[in-house]
Parts: structure tokens; sequence; C-alpha cells
């Protein structure tokens, strides 16, 4: 693959042409199944996810600090043709899109932390709630099965957080491994599939889901819509609003929701709301998505460029997964989301310069002028001075006598304590001096220490 001149801006990068792939047949088109896995009873066009939106969202500030030029980004990944560009399974799928997009992505969100978007791990991570490890949950998947199965809509369904999907999204301090890190949440589930088993037109251009995107009948066991049931379970899982399938050929980007109108404010604000949501996103829940194709890149001048990209889509997605990652019954326009600010709580210990200048500061505070706290109980007027004095109560009527004699004492404690502190420590730096110069005239002197 031919060279490119280093990007001077982060849109510049994002909106690169993808590298080509060849696609040799592979040697099965079989894709992972569950029985388990929830299906989301509706698919719809996500119109707002577009490149109008990421310019207006955040009032503009985001598309504006893509496009500011000067940018410390890195090279353009160096990729072998006809080694990383030859994809023909899951494997070497993710061999790809971790070595040019993965690289290309986390590069420009690491430029934008300002607006806390979260980091594209490309091995998901297990998150605090989740159990024990997948070699167990195949176990369990070796047991005899139940007399009869109950359908989705028979009872509640349950919940199993010990699915990990193939990659993730975690926010910068959740993900940095180190033992003051919070514990791990995932915000955006990925899966990778192979460009060359699935393409989600397939489903939308196929005989798969009538006008209003619900499912036909006899869909169920299709091979094209078990990508879609496998992330959809995890994000139901999970609790995030944000997924998406990444092959070499699209991005497919979504978001969930029920399907239906918004419960009762009981029902939200209870605490079992989540659980209730959950439940309606298993049985009645709504996809929204978008594909964004492989090939849509930038050609010339990158301010007459208006489209979204793989890159561009998924630096945008990771901004907003960030900020707001739960599911909710509803969501408003993107255009009206803020970015989600959190404090900073961190501490920042004391420099070496500051440790040793600290004696030197504190014998430098001597020479100050000695100040209580208090005003002068009384002052004399001045000849010329036109009006007379003022009566000055040395105490206040709403304050005791003895709480101000204790403020008073405790002050001058203070001042004694820091005095002796600083003769000890003017002590110990002259004597250091002069074992230096006189090394047997400064071993007399450092006994003499306990006497000061």
């Amino acid at each position: 693959m031919e060279e490119k001149p280093t990007a001077e801006s982060i849109f510049e990068i994002l909106t690169a042409r993808n590298p080509d792939v060849e696609y040799p047949t592979p040697s099965s088109q079989t894709l992972s199944s569950r029985p388990g896995w929830f299906r989301p009873k509706q698919l719809k066009f996500w119109c707002e996810f577009n490149f109008q939106t990421l310019e207006a969202i955040y009032g503009g500030s985001l598309m504006h600090e893509a496009r500011q030029k000067g940018c410390c980004l890195p090279s353009y990944p160096y990729l072998k043709s006809d080694v990383d560009c030859v994809v023909d399974d899951e494997s070497t799928t993710l061999h790809l899109l971790t070595k040019w997009n993965h690289t290309i992505v986390t590069a420009t969100l690491d430029l934008v932390e300002k607006f806390q978007p979260c980091s594209w791990v490309p091995k998901a991570r297990k998150t605090k709630t989740e159990g024990r490890a997948p070699t167990d949950i195949d176990k369990e998947t070796k047991q005899p099965p139940r007399l009869r199965s109950k359908g989705i809509g028979d009872e509640k369904r349950k919940f199993s957080t010990r699915l990990i999907p193939d990659a993730g999204g975690f926010s910068s301090s959740r993900a940095n491994g180190s033992p003051d890190a919070l514990p791990p949440i995932e915000q955006l589930p990925k899966e990778y599939k192979t460009a060359s088993k699935w393409q989600s037109s397939n489903i939308f251009k196929g005989d798969f889901i009538d006008e209003t995107g619900e499912w036909k009948q006899g869909t169920r066991r299709s091979n094209n819509a078990k990508p879609i049931e496998q992330i959809y379970t995890y994000c139901v899982n999970l609790g995030c609003r944000y997924g998406c399938i990444l092959t070499t050929g699209e991005a497919f980007i979504f978001r969930i929701k029920p399907c239906t109108t918004i419960p009762g404010p009981a029902i939200v604000s209870s605490s079992n709301g989540i659980k209730e949501l959950k439940q309606r996103l298993a049985t009645d829940g709504l996809m929204e998505y978008v594909s964004v194709p492989w090939d849509n890149h930038r050609s010339g001048d990158p301010d007459k460029y208006k489209d979204l990209t793989v890159n561009l889509a998924l630096w945008f997605i990771h901004v907003l997964a960030g900020n707001r990652h739960e599911i909710s019954w509803d969501y408003g326009p993107l255009t009206s989301e803020k970015p989600a600010k959190e404090p900073n709580t961190s501490v920042t210990a004391p420099t070496i310069s500051q440790v040793a200048s600290a004696p030197r500061k504190l014998a430098e505070s001597r020479e100050e002028p000695v100040s209580w706290g208090f005003s002068s109980f009384s002052r004399k007027r001045k000849r010329n001075e036109p009006h007379e004095d003022v009566i000055h109560y040395s105490f206040s009527e709403s304050q005791q006598f003895e709480t101000q004699v204790f403020v008073f004492r405790s002050e001058c404690s203070k001042r004694t304590l820091n005095l002796n502190l600083v003769n000890r420590l003017s002590y110990r730096t002259e004597c250091a001096e002069r074992f230096r110069c006189h090394p047997r005239e400064g071993e007399r002197d450092v006994g003499r220490e306990s006497d000061v």
C-alpha cells in the first residue's frame, strides 16, 4: 500500500480512504448462533446519525476541533497488501480493523479528551457485574435441554452479563488498568464479522423485514439475522444504548430503545425500572440503524467533504457513548445533547523541588510581620483629627470571654511551634555546612541539636 503524507487535522485522517481488501472464498459460511438471543421487534433507519448532526452537535465545537490543523497526529498505519488486506474469516477481519481503523480512531479520540469519549478496546473485558469465564458458559450449554423452553413473551426473560462481545468501549479512567481505576463498565459493544459472510443489505433489500421494519415469518433461523440478534442481546444485557457490527465492508451502527411509549412515572422511578426496561427491550425493542460503507472516503479538499466515513462514524459514536451510554425509554435529539462533565478529583503529589524548598520558605516567613488575626483593641487619636474616638469593645457581646482567650492562646501556640521548627531546620542546615567545611567542628555541633 502506498504511503500517504501525514494528515494535518483529525477530520483529514478520519476521512482518508480505507485500504482495498481481497476476499478469498471462506471455508465456512456459518455465523455464531445461540437460542437464547433476543431479537429487536423492529428495525428502523436512524436518520439522525449523519454528517449534519456531527457538524451541529455540542454547538459545533466537536467538528471545529476535528477541523483544527496542526494536530500532533501519527502517520498512517503501514499495510502490506498481500498480508494485511486479505480477509476470509473473523481473525483476519480483526487483524485489519485493529491495525488500520483502531489505530486511527484511537489516536484521534485521544486528541479530544475534553469531550470525554470512550476508548475503543479491541478485546472486550469482563465488567464488574460479569461472573464466570466464557468456559463456564460453554459448560452450561452442554446441559441436557429441558422439556419445554418458554418463549420470549411467556414470562420475564433472564439476562446474563457473562456474554462478552468481540470488542468494547470504556472510559479512559476505567480502561487504564491501574489499581485506583474504577470498575470497568461496558459502553459500546462491538462485533466483528467477515464481509464475505454478512452484509446488512441482505436484510433490508431481501425478504426478511416488511415495510414497517418488522421481521417476516420464517426468518428466525436465517443466517443474516444472527449477527443482529447477537449484538442486540449484548446491548440489552449490558444496558448500552449504542452498538455496532464491524466488517471490512461497512460499519453497522445503531441505537436501541423500546418500540412502545414511555410507561408511567411510577415504573420509571422505581428501583426495578432498569429491569423493567430490559424486559421491554427483550420483547418489544426498536433498533435504529445506519450503515456506513467501507468505500466512503474524501478525495481532494477536506473542507468540501460532507459525508460520514467508517472511521469518522466510529469516532463520532465513541464520543456519544463516552458521554451517555445507558439505555432509556426514549432519547432526545442528538443536537440537544451536551458533554457530560465530571469533576477532577485527582491529587497531585509535591515534587522534589517543592519538598526541598519548604525549609527555606518557612525560614523566610520569620521575617514577615506577625499577624494574630485580631485588630488593635484601641487607637490613640491624633491631635488634628476632627472626629472623636469611637468606642472599641475588646469582646463582642455575641462571643464569650473564654472563647476569645482560647482562640488567642491557640494562635500563639501555633506560632511558637512554627518558630521552633524553623530554628531546628536552620540549625541542622548550619551543622551540615560546617561538617562539610570542618569535619571535626561539625561532629561536635551535631551533638548540641538536642539542646535547641
